[in-house]
């Protein structure tokens, strides 16, 4: 669930005590949803439009910064104008919410010039082999036997 409490309408909105204060929003009202790999509070928007429609029609997150809780995990995620990770990443919350929101901070300057602009991309990834058969991966081999010898 979308929390706008902390809401900008402009990037500039966006600060060192925005990010703190969503660290402690994104935890406060607790689990919203749990699921095989962990669980889930609010996602705190701080901007963006999380289902905004894009030009192929589909509906994905644009230009998008928010703070949740994944698992005890603070997470942050920063996308650009098509919804692509511009950053993903989190801290354990017990490493203390000042040191957090001290590196969102550092990470968000670093890229707030990027949120509202389209990136030239280096690849499409075309020149990448991916095999055509899954099972021939190791880490899909590890779940299928692991759930095989359950």
């Amino acid at each position: 669930m979308k929390n706008m409490e902390l809401y900008q309408d402009d990037l500039k909105g966006i600060t060192k005590k925005k990010i703190k204060e969503a660290i402690y929003l994104a935890f406060r009202d607790g689990i919203k949803s749990v699921a095989p790999l962990g669980f889930r509070g609010d996602d705190i928007l701080l901007f963006g439009n999380p289902s905004a429609k894009r030009e192929n029609g589909r509906t994905g997150r644009k230009s998008v910064v928010m703070i949740f809780n994944h698992s005890g995990n603070a997470k942050m995620l920063i996308t650009d104008t098509q919804g692509h990770f511009l950053f993903h990443g989190g801290f354990d919350i017990n490493i203390g919410v000042g040191f957090i929101a001290d590196e969102y901070w550092s990470i968000f300057k670093k890229l707030r010039h990027r949120i509202e602009t389209e990136r030239k991309y280096i690849s499409k990834f075309a020149d990448l082999e991916i095999p055509k058969c899954q099972s021939c991966i190791g880490g899909y081999e590890s779940m299928l036997q692991f759930q095989l010898n359950s």
